[in-house]
């Protein structure tokens, strides 16, 4: 199991190298908990970057869990996106 924490914003620039960590870290371990709860701005790619890493633990039997406050843009995006129904059923 593996935690990342990640803060501040989660928009193109960050969320692309918050990509590359996220999946090198799916590569290490099955279980990877996120923790958002102090992102404040996020986008697409952001959402694009947990999906991904997401799809790679899916692949190998792992899980990801998120702590994220439902205020949050993050937690907004991934509602609309339908991925927090998907994650809730790993």
């Amino acid at each position: 199991m593996e935690t990342m924490i990640i803060n501040g914003d989660f928009t193109t620039e960050k969320a692309l190298e918050w990509k590359k960590l996220l999946n090198k870290a799916a590569q290490r371990t099955s279980v990877l908990h996120l923790d958002l709860r102090d992102t404040q701005d996020a986008d697409i790619v952001g959402v694009n970057a947990i999906a991904t890493t997401f799809k790679m633990l899916q692949d190998k039997d792992g899980s990801m869990r998120l702590k994220i406050n439902e205020d949050s843009t993050i937690y907004k995006l991934l509602g609309q996106t339908k991925f927090l129904d998907m994650i809730k059923k790993s």
